[in-house]
């Protein structure tokens, strides 16, 4: 049995044990707490993936984006963009001097 074979296995039973709308809640929370992927974080990561982002934005935002911490993503990648483009800008201007 593959991995995501039993997180599938143990989330319906999970669910199957709480028949209460406020017992699905503590559910939820305690399969995030176990980082069991839940599918609308799936969801998320393949929406996420499939925009072509720079790899630096992946390596830092996918994590809270998932989670779906999108004005933390943003900052993030924010936050990042100021730390790269001076970079990038002070290579060229290294390299047209030369």
């Amino acid at each position: 049995m593959g991995e995501d074979e039993r997180n599938r296995l143990l989330k319906s039973f999970c669910y199957q044990l709480s028949s209460e709308d406020s017992l699905r809640a503590t559910v939820h929370s305690i399969l995030q707490a176990a980082n069991i992927p839940l599918e609308e974080e799936n969801k998320n990561k393949r929406e996420f993936l499939q925009r072509g982002f720079h790899s630096e934005v992946i390596r830092h935002c996918q994590v809270l984006f998932v989670q779906g911490n999108y004005f933390h993503a943003v900052f993030e990648a924010c936050k990042v963009y100021n730390k790269l483009v001076p970079k990038r800008l002070s290579a060229r201007r290294t390299v047209n001097l030369l």
